[in-house]
Protein backbone atom coordinates (compact mmCIF):
# COMPACT_ATOMS: atom_id res chain seq x y z
CA UNK A 1 0.00 0.00 0.00
CA UNK A 2 1.50 3.21 -0.83
CA UNK A 3 2.01 5.74 1.91
CA UNK A 4 0.39 8.97 1.99
CA UNK A 5 2.60 11.70 0.34
CA UNK A 6 2.14 15.28 1.74
CA UNK A 7 3.47 18.42 0.17
CA UNK A 8 3.58 21.51 1.46
CA UNK A 9 4.45 25.53 0.07
CA UNK A 10 3.84 28.67 -0.05
CA UNK A 11 1.73 31.03 -2.54
CA UNK A 12 2.80 34.70 -2.10
CA UNK A 13 0.78 37.18 -3.90
CA UNK A 14 2.57 40.69 -4.62
CA UNK A 15 3.78 43.34 -6.73
CA UNK A 16 7.29 43.12 -5.02
CA UNK A 17 7.61 46.47 -3.20
CA UNK A 18 8.68 45.21 0.39
CA UNK A 19 9.47 47.74 2.90
CA UNK A 20 9.14 46.99 5.97
CA UNK A 21 11.38 44.37 8.10
CA UNK A 22 13.54 41.59 7.51
CA UNK A 23 14.39 40.95 3.54
CA UNK A 24 11.82 38.87 2.36
CA UNK A 25 14.51 37.20 -0.02
CA UNK A 26 16.44 36.38 3.62
CA UNK A 27 13.26 35.36 4.86
CA UNK A 28 12.23 33.11 1.94
CA UNK A 29 15.82 31.42 2.59
CA UNK A 30 14.70 30.49 5.80
CA UNK A 31 11.60 29.27 4.74
CA UNK A 32 13.34 26.96 2.09
CA UNK A 33 16.08 25.76 4.90
CA UNK A 34 13.04 24.71 6.94
CA UNK A 35 11.32 22.56 3.98
CA UNK A 36 8.98 25.03 2.89
CA UNK A 37 8.97 26.23 -0.59
CA UNK A 38 8.05 29.78 -1.86
CA UNK A 39 6.54 30.43 -5.33
CA UNK A 40 5.04 34.01 -6.10
CA UNK A 41 2.52 35.20 -8.33
CA UNK A 42 4.23 39.06 -9.03
CA UNK A 43 0.91 41.33 -9.99
CA UNK A 44 1.33 44.06 -12.30
CA UNK A 45 -0.89 47.00 -13.24
CA UNK A 46 -1.13 49.68 -16.18
CA UNK A 47 1.27 51.37 -13.93
CA UNK A 48 3.53 48.72 -14.71
CA UNK A 49 6.30 46.93 -12.18
CA UNK A 50 9.56 48.52 -12.12
CA UNK A 51 12.69 46.86 -12.02
CA UNK A 52 12.92 46.88 -8.14
CA UNK A 53 9.42 45.07 -7.75
CA UNK A 54 10.17 42.80 -10.59
CA UNK A 55 13.41 41.87 -9.07
CA UNK A 56 12.57 41.32 -5.46
CA UNK A 57 9.59 38.78 -6.76
CA UNK A 58 12.07 36.67 -8.81
CA UNK A 59 14.28 36.73 -6.23
CA UNK A 60 12.00 35.53 -3.33
CA UNK A 61 11.11 32.79 -5.71
CA UNK A 62 14.87 31.60 -6.23
CA UNK A 63 15.87 31.80 -2.25
CA UNK A 64 12.73 29.90 -1.19
CA UNK A 65 13.36 27.26 -3.93
CA UNK A 66 10.34 28.14 -5.69
CA UNK A 67 8.99 29.51 -8.96
CA UNK A 68 7.34 32.92 -9.60
CA UNK A 69 5.51 34.65 -12.61
CA UNK A 70 5.25 38.27 -13.41
CA UNK A 71 1.32 38.67 -14.10
CA UNK A 72 -0.75 41.65 -15.30
CA UNK A 73 -3.48 42.27 -12.74
CA UNK A 74 -6.31 41.38 -15.57
CA UNK A 75 -4.48 37.91 -16.12
CA UNK A 76 -4.11 36.51 -12.41
CA UNK A 77 -7.89 35.32 -11.82
CA UNK A 78 -6.99 33.42 -15.19
CA UNK A 79 -3.37 32.88 -14.21
CA UNK A 80 -3.84 31.45 -10.56
CA UNK A 81 -5.39 27.74 -11.61
CA UNK A 82 -2.59 26.71 -13.82
CA UNK A 83 -0.10 28.71 -11.46
CA UNK A 84 -1.28 26.16 -8.50
CA UNK A 85 -0.72 23.20 -10.70
CA UNK A 86 2.58 23.91 -12.21
CA UNK A 87 3.83 25.00 -8.45
CA UNK A 88 2.53 21.74 -7.67
CA UNK A 89 4.40 19.89 -10.03
CA UNK A 90 7.14 22.16 -9.28
CA UNK A 91 7.60 21.35 -5.42
CA UNK A 92 7.27 17.92 -6.81
CA UNK A 93 10.10 17.74 -9.23
CA UNK A 94 12.20 19.54 -6.56
CA UNK A 95 11.60 16.33 -4.09
CA UNK A 96 12.07 13.96 -6.99
CA UNK A 97 15.48 15.93 -8.07
CA UNK A 98 17.01 15.06 -4.73
CA UNK A 99 16.26 11.61 -4.73
CA UNK A 100 17.41 11.08 -8.56
CA UNK A 101 20.57 12.99 -7.46
CA UNK A 102 21.34 10.27 -4.65
CA UNK A 103 20.12 7.18 -6.90
CA UNK A 104 21.00 8.33 -9.89
CA UNK A 105 24.61 9.00 -9.51
CA UNK A 106 23.59 12.96 -8.88
CA UNK A 107 21.30 13.42 -12.35
CA UNK A 108 18.51 15.42 -12.40
CA UNK A 109 15.25 15.21 -13.88
CA UNK A 110 16.72 17.73 -16.92
CA UNK A 111 19.62 15.68 -17.51
CA UNK A 112 17.52 11.73 -17.86
CA UNK A 113 17.37 10.24 -21.26
CA UNK A 114 14.05 11.32 -23.10
CA UNK A 115 12.08 7.87 -22.49
CA UNK A 116 13.50 7.77 -18.12
CA UNK A 117 12.30 11.74 -18.22
CA UNK A 118 8.69 10.51 -19.25
CA UNK A 119 8.57 7.94 -16.91
CA UNK A 120 9.70 10.31 -14.17
CA UNK A 121 7.05 13.01 -15.39
CA UNK A 122 4.23 10.39 -15.50
CA UNK A 123 5.12 9.79 -11.60
CA UNK A 124 5.27 13.92 -10.52
CA UNK A 125 1.87 14.42 -12.55
CA UNK A 126 0.29 11.67 -10.19
CA UNK A 127 1.75 13.05 -7.14
CA UNK A 128 0.54 16.28 -8.33
CA UNK A 129 -3.33 14.84 -8.97
CA UNK A 130 -3.47 12.49 -6.08
CA UNK A 131 -0.79 13.47 -2.93
CA UNK A 132 -2.02 15.25 0.26
CA UNK A 133 -1.49 19.10 -0.38
CA UNK A 134 -1.04 21.64 2.56
CA UNK A 135 -0.62 24.85 1.05
CA UNK A 136 -1.06 28.23 2.59
CA UNK A 137 -1.93 31.63 0.19
CA UNK A 138 -0.13 34.40 1.43
CA UNK A 139 -2.16 37.31 -0.05
CA UNK A 140 -0.47 41.37 -0.16
CA UNK A 141 -3.48 43.93 0.14
CA UNK A 142 -0.91 46.59 0.97
CA UNK A 143 -1.58 50.32 -0.28
CA UNK A 144 0.42 50.17 -3.27
CA UNK A 145 -2.28 47.23 -4.17
CA UNK A 146 -5.01 48.80 -3.82
CA UNK A 147 -5.74 48.88 -7.52
CA UNK A 148 -5.59 45.78 -7.94
CA UNK A 149 -7.99 44.40 -4.92
CA UNK A 150 -11.29 43.47 -7.42
CA UNK A 151 -9.17 41.39 -9.41
CA UNK A 152 -7.29 40.00 -6.30
CA UNK A 153 -10.76 38.94 -5.05
CA UNK A 154 -11.30 36.85 -8.38
CA UNK A 155 -8.04 35.46 -7.67
CA UNK A 156 -8.50 33.83 -4.64
CA UNK A 157 -11.68 32.57 -5.98
CA UNK A 158 -10.11 30.93 -8.95
CA UNK A 159 -7.64 29.25 -6.63
CA UNK A 160 -10.69 27.88 -4.43
CA UNK A 161 -11.49 26.26 -7.93
CA UNK A 162 -8.24 24.56 -9.12
CA UNK A 163 -7.84 22.74 -5.35
CA UNK A 164 -11.52 21.75 -5.36
CA UNK A 165 -10.49 19.99 -8.94
CA UNK A 166 -8.00 17.96 -7.63
CA UNK A 167 -8.65 14.33 -6.80
CA UNK A 168 -6.33 13.95 -3.80
CA UNK A 169 -7.08 15.46 -0.52
CA UNK A 170 -6.01 19.57 -0.14
CA UNK A 171 -5.72 21.38 2.92
CA UNK A 172 -5.28 24.88 2.78
CA UNK A 173 -5.31 28.20 4.62
CA UNK A 174 -5.38 32.19 3.75
CA UNK A 175 -3.09 34.71 5.13
CA UNK A 176 -3.31 38.76 4.67
CA UNK A 177 -0.69 40.84 4.92
CA UNK A 178 -0.25 43.42 6.63
CA UNK A 179 -2.80 42.47 9.38
CA UNK A 180 -5.45 45.30 10.99
CA UNK A 181 -3.24 44.93 14.42
CA UNK A 182 -0.76 41.99 13.87
CA UNK A 183 1.55 41.22 10.77
CA UNK A 184 -0.51 38.82 8.70
CA UNK A 185 -4.37 38.33 9.42
CA UNK A 186 -4.87 34.33 9.35
CA UNK A 187 -8.40 35.11 7.58
CA UNK A 188 -8.98 31.34 6.51
CA UNK A 189 -7.19 28.75 9.34
CA UNK A 190 -6.19 25.14 7.91
CA UNK A 191 -9.10 23.63 6.67
CA UNK A 192 -10.28 20.87 3.68
CA UNK A 193 -13.63 22.57 3.25
CA UNK A 194 -13.06 24.47 0.29
CA UNK A 195 -15.78 26.32 -0.22
CA UNK A 196 -14.98 28.59 3.38
CA UNK A 197 -12.42 30.48 1.04
CA UNK A 198 -15.71 32.86 -0.30
CA UNK A 199 -16.55 34.34 3.05
CA UNK A 200 -13.39 35.48 3.65
CA UNK A 201 -13.06 37.51 0.33
CA UNK A 202 -14.76 40.56 1.46
CA UNK A 203 -11.83 40.92 3.84
CA UNK A 204 -9.54 42.00 1.16
CA UNK A 205 -9.38 45.39 1.86
CA UNK A 206 -6.00 47.63 1.32
CA UNK A 207 -4.39 48.31 4.58
CA UNK A 208 -0.47 50.16 5.71
CA UNK A 209 2.87 49.12 4.38
CA UNK A 210 4.60 45.87 3.10
CA UNK A 211 6.26 43.95 5.66
CA UNK A 212 7.00 40.60 3.37
CA UNK A 213 9.43 39.33 4.75
CA UNK A 214 8.37 39.35 8.62
CA UNK A 215 4.65 38.22 6.62
CA UNK A 216 6.36 35.02 5.18
CA UNK A 217 8.39 34.44 8.54
CA UNK A 218 5.18 34.51 10.45
CA UNK A 219 3.64 32.09 7.96
CA UNK A 220 6.05 29.92 8.63
CA UNK A 221 5.69 29.61 11.98
CA UNK A 222 2.31 28.86 11.14
CA UNK A 223 3.13 26.24 9.13
CA UNK A 224 5.48 24.59 11.79
CA UNK A 225 3.69 22.90 13.91
CA UNK A 226 2.44 20.68 11.53
CA UNK A 227 5.52 19.99 9.36
CA UNK A 228 7.29 18.94 12.79
CA UNK A 229 5.18 15.49 12.44
CA UNK A 230 6.37 14.78 8.67
CA UNK A 231 9.05 14.41 6.90
CA UNK A 232 9.91 17.42 5.04
CA UNK A 233 12.06 16.29 2.49
CA UNK A 234 10.02 13.27 1.16
CA UNK A 235 12.92 11.22 1.33
CA UNK A 236 11.42 7.84 -0.26
CA UNK A 237 9.01 9.63 -2.96
CA UNK A 238 10.20 7.12 -5.62
CA UNK A 239 10.57 4.06 -3.31
CA UNK A 240 6.84 4.05 -3.74
CA UNK A 241 7.29 3.60 -7.65
CA UNK A 242 8.58 1.56 -10.58
CA UNK A 243 10.44 4.30 -12.58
Amino acid sequence: MRKQLTFQQIILITDGYSNSGISPIEAAKIAYKDGVIIHVIGITDDQKTGVQGITEIEAIAKAGGGYSQIVQVEQVAKTIELFTKKTMNYTIQQVINQQLMQILQHRSYDSLPPNERIEVGKIIDQLSEYSHLKILLLVDRSASMSRKMEKLKEAIYDFQLSIHSRAGDSQIAIAFFPGIENIVDIVLPWTTEISKINPIISKLIPNGNTPTGPALLTSLEYMLPFMKNIDQRQRGVLDEFII
